[in-house]
């Protein structure tokens, strides 16, 4: 059985034709009105579905539930682990164990393979964040042609990522009136239960957006969103993670390969950003720059400031005579 390795993947959904189509708008009906998901965990499980839907590689719907084995599932979850955080793995966990619900109540499988499908732990806490460092934030700045419109919008981008820390999703949603010129500030949207995040509008990031607004953003009246597609007609991005997709993009054209554990993605910045203010601000002030509404999201950049945790770090006791 040849299956395709996940690690060809893009992040970005391919079409499902035929079968695979009907399997996964059955699912996603079961989904809504069984299992009562709202439309973002649908849309999400999908993506997970039709990558492993693409990595079995089957032709017909019969080939694919004669492949759909508990040894295909273990496979299939130990490449994908090589490449994926545990968040990733979670999610396609959940989806897994979803679809294979539904395919055994609607009588597909005649046995229940869930068994197979394994649990992401994440002890809160355990790890120790790792973010971009500051020579290869400079060096992919540095990379980008900004003589066209592509480079003028990805290097906005990148300068906001670098400059504030932010996520993916608050780039998606930032609008022109979010941008206040005349004070210099810029403000990003909450995002994930969390606050908004109100900033001082650095001449950088400043200079970065009025070369891209100016000369490079695509004309749409109707879309307050900052950044837009260049694909006609233009809009929005649907998904926080194109601005990932983005900053792969321009790590892989720049040759700059990160350290092993740090994200190729938006969140590498914001690891980034948090870990060079640690020790440096007060702890509520790094979260409130961070937008974490619960300072315990916070915690975690504690255990990278250093200077501060040698200073709780108590002397050796000398050896006790009997």
């Amino acid at each position: 059985m040849r299956m395709r390795s996940p690690r060809r993947w893009s992040h970005a959904v391919p079409e499902v034709p035929g079968w695979r189509f009907d399997l996964l708008s059955g699912y996603e009906d079961f989904c809504r009105r069984v299992r009562q998901l709202d439309a973002g965990s649908i849309k999400q499980q999908r993506t997970y579905l039709v990558r492993f839907l693409d990595w079995l590689s089957a032709g017909t719907q019969e080939e694919f539930l004669q492949r759909l084995t508990s040894r295909s599932l273990q496979q299939f979850q130990l490449e994908y682990a090589r490449d994926h955080g545990p968040g990733s793995r979670r999610w396609l966990q959940q989806s897994l164990r979803g679809l294979l619900r539904f395919l055994r109540r609607r009588g597909d499988l005649g046995q229940d393979l869930t068994g197979s499908v394994g649990t992401v732990h994440c002890t809160r806490l355990a790890t120790v964040p790792k973010g971009i460092d500051s020579d290869s934030i400079r060096r992919l700045l540095e990379s980008i042609d900004r003589s066209s419109a592509h480079g003028r919008r990805d290097f906005a981008i990148l300068m906001l990522l670098s400059t504030y820390g932010v996520r993916g999703g608050q780039l998606r949603r930032l609008c022109l009136q979010d941008i206040d010129w005349q004070n210099h500030r810029i403000h990003f949207p909450a995002l994930k239960r969390g606050n908004p995040v109100d900033q001082f509008l650095t001449p950088g990031a400043g200079n970065s957006l009025l070369a891209y607004i100016h000369d490079g953003r695509p004309s749409n009246g109707s879309c307050p969103e900052v950044f837009l597609s260049f694909d006609a007609p233009f809009r929005p991005f649907r998904r926080a993670a194109s601005f990932s997709e983005i900053v792969g993009q321009r790590l892989r054209q720049a040759g700059i390969v990160l350290a092993p554990g740090v994200s190729h993605g938006t969140h590498s910045f914001r690891h980034a950003f948090a870990m060079r203010l640690a020790g440096r601000v007060p702890f509520k002030h790094l979260a409130d720059l961070l937008g974490h509404r619960d300072p315990a999201s916070t915690w975690i950049y504690a255990k990278v400031d250093f200077a501060t945790l040698a200073e709780t770090a108590q002397p050796w006791p000398e050896e006790v005579q009997p």
